[in-house]
Order: structure tokens, then C-alpha cells, then sequence
């Protein structure tokens, strides 16, 4: 990211430091109902395609 740029997400990619965040799909009942109680979303990185999670915002 350049000087000056604003980014395009508030969540950053904790593998590669990118900021070109995603949402990502949850996968099965069990991740949905975990995510849910953890107060989580999946993320997916359009940089690196790393998946993670992170707070909601």
C-alpha cells in the first residue's frame, strides 16, 4: 500500500500484512455455530488466499 492510500478493509492479513480483505463462505454447522459463539467471521486475503478469522467490526 502506497503512501497517503487508504485502505480497503479494516482487517489486515496476519500472513502477508495486505488490507485486500474478503469475507469468506463458513464451512459446515459446526464452524457457523463456533464463529457464532466466538462473536468471529472467516476472512480470506485476495493477496496471499489465506483464510482466518477475525472480529467482527
Amino acid at each position: 500500500m502506497a503512501w497517503g492510500e487508504k485502505p480497503t478493509s479494516v482487517h489486515r492479513c496476519p500472513e502477508c500484512g495486505a488490507f485486500e480483505i474478503e469475507r469468506s463462505s463458513r464451512r459446515g454447522v459446526v464452524e457457523r455455530v463456533r464463529l457464532l459463539l466466538a462473536r468471529q467471521r472467516p476472512y480470506r486475503c485476495l493477496k496471499c488466499d489465506h483464510r482466518f478469522y477475525d472480529r467482527r467490526v
